[in-house]
């Protein structure tokens, strides 16, 4: 008889084990707590961490591991002192030292946040992607901190026929340019945000033109991609809607408003640093606005004006595409109900004939765009200048591309259960980055008399 997933989840958590040391009987329940998490079944990872941890309390992988789960469902302060248990039995230990400056940074302790990534960051490379190909065509390096935005980089590099090596950037802290590998080719500069602040930006600028080496997405170029700096370089592309933006403090808006000075309503309100729809919302009266900038106390927001960007059928769709060098990309069509749109929210995991817009869109952008439409996104990627990131936008009922953002934040996922056709966009999208990283690697080997990649 055939088991349910869930089923087999529960067994896995469950079983016993027979003739092993209580370290290995950990290692075993820290390994099966792994597969648990991978497959989203966190309260069972962590009850498999548990069993693993009262066979073996010092168990490094398991307290790590745990960290995560609990992470995963919100525990962020039962995470750290997991994290921190695990860095007590081992101060040098990479992997607690940044579970804990991640769970700090996200607690409000950017001080005790900045000491553990520093104490990472002086070891030098972080993480290294060894291409299972060999020989690696070539090498890159790429900069990332976890203490600002950056762009995902994982589902983009896998699978690459290169290899690469992470090091980390932070605030008021220059790396030593010797962490390199002599034998890097290109610089990939991760950092894409600077609603985290300019000091990151400037340690990343430092360091990437230390390494003379050319560089991907220079961090110079990340400054004026900002939502309001974005709204204001491209207000005037033609045949485009680009709303809008301003940035502001929370108090300064509570005042505004409070002294009958609200901006024109509706007008979508949002912390400054989230994504994905996290802290946003559309407001219609001052008495909302107001609340919303109570509740966000001392931070950053953004207010962007509303643009109904509704379909005649009443529903709302949201296309991205990627920018990578001169290529326009397409990854995903999201079709949702309401005016905010997130793939993983709307119904087209049910609907057939959402699923299948979605694949027509991938397989003809330009038969929905149009010429005008596909002519509007080229200008606004040369506009914005960046070797690779993203746009968010729709189209009005004038058939003009409306811009909701553009950036290098923007996430592509390798994995698309239940829309697999997807994989064949995602991979254009992985082979441009390469053929961008591997033309630039051959500039550069050129430059100095070594053999070109073939």
């Amino acid at each position: 008889m055939t088991q349910s997933p869930s089923a087999t989840l529960h067994d896995l958590s469950a079983e016993p084990m027979m003739n092993l040391s209580p370290e290995e009987e950990a290692s075993a329940w820290s390994k099966r707590g792994n597969l648990l998490q991978k497959a989203g079944e966190f309260n069972l990872a962590i009850s498999a961490y548990d069993r693993g941890l009262a066979r073996f309390p010092n168990h490094i992988n398991c307290l790590c591991n745990k960290a995560q789960a609990l992470e995963q469902v919100g525990r962020r302060l039962e995470a750290l002192a997991s994290a921190q248990m695990a860095l007590r039995l081992a101060p040098e230990h990479q992997e607690a030292l940044l579970l804990c400056g991640t769970y700090e940074l996200r607690l409000g302790n950017a001080v005790a946040a900045h000491a553990c990534f520093l104490a990472v960051a002086e070891k030098g490379v972080v993480r290294n992607y060894p291409t299972a190909q060999r020989p690696a065509r070539f090498r890159i390096l790429m900069l990332f901190s976890p203490e600002a935005g950056n762009t995902p980089y994982e589902d983009l590099i896998n699978g690459g026929s290169f290899d690469s090596e992470v090091i980390m950037v932070l605030k008021g802290y220059r790396n030593d340019p010797e962490v390199r590998d002599p034998r890097v080719d290109v610089v990939v500069n991760l950092v894409s945000e600077t609603d985290f602040g300019l000091d990151v930006i400037a340690s990343a600028i430092d360091l990437a033109d230390s390494l003379e080496r050319p560089v991907v997405n220079h961090p110079r170029l990340i400054l004026g991609t900002d939502r309001e700096s974005i709204s204001r370089r491209l207000a005037h592309v033609p045949d485009t809607v680009m709303p809008a933006t301003m940035r502001i403090e929370a108090t300064d808006l509570y005042r505004r408003v409070r002294d009958d000075a609200a901006p024109a309503l509706p007008v979508i309100v949002r912390h400054a640093t989230t994504h994905g729809g996290e802290m946003m919302e559309l407001v219609h009266t001052p008495e909302a606005l107001l609340d919303f900038a109570e509740d966000a106390g001392e931070r950053m927001l953004y207010l962007t004006d509303y643009v109904d960007y509704s379909s005649a059928d009443g529903l709302f769709r949201k296309y991205r595409f990627l920018f990578v060098g001169d290529d326009i990309l397409p990854y995903h069509l999201a079709i949702g109900d309401g005016w905010k749109v997130h793939h993983a929210s709307t119904r087209m995991g049910e609907v057939e004939w959402m699923r299948l817009e979605e694949q027509a869109f991938l397989a003809d952008p330009g038969g929905v765009f149009g010429a005008v439409g596909m002519a509007a996104l080229d200008t606004i990627r040369r506009q914005v200048g960046l070797d690779y990131c993203g746009i968010d936008c729709g189209l009005d009922a004038q058939g003009r591309v409306v811009i909701f953002e553009v950036n290098a934040s923007m996430l592509i996922h390798s994995d698309n259960p239940g829309f697999e056709y997807k994989t064949p966009y995602v991979l254009a999208i992985k082979a441009a980055f390469e053929r961008l990283l591997e033309r630039r690697a051959n500039e550069f080997r050129a430059s100095v008399g070594r053999p070109a990649t073939v």
